[in-house]
């Protein structure tokens, strides 16, 4: 098991260690918003404007970031196939939805 300095149990007895617990980034629900792209174009549908969007590819390479200024951003033409798109909200919350370009 991992402890912490004060002893207390990190993980369980299966190994699994919750990420957030590390990072003290709150992971919230991936349908907190909607993506669509056409034409380079990313739309993001969300009650909330997101402060800054990333995208990365399936092997934990960041391949694009970019402030949000609005619900459309421009997505260079050179993606292609799965990505991960990450959205940071205000508070201090992740998105991460998947996404094939």
């Amino acid at each position: 098991f991992l402890t912490s300095e004060a002893g207390q149990a990190i993980g369980d007895e299966s190994g699994y260690v919750p990420l957030n617990a590390y990072t003290g980034v709150r992971m919230t629900e991936s349908e907190a918003f909607e993506l669509s792209y056409s034409n380079h174009t990313l739309t993001i549908l969300s009650t909330d404007l997101p402060k800054r969007l990333e995208i990365y590819d399936l092997e934990g390479r960041k391949v694009f970031g970019s402030a949000v200024l609005s619900c459309d951003v421009q997505i260079p033409e050179g993606l292609r196939g799965m990505h991960v798109v990450y959205l940071l909200q205000g508070d201090g919350s992740l998105c991460a939805k998947k996404v094939v370009f």
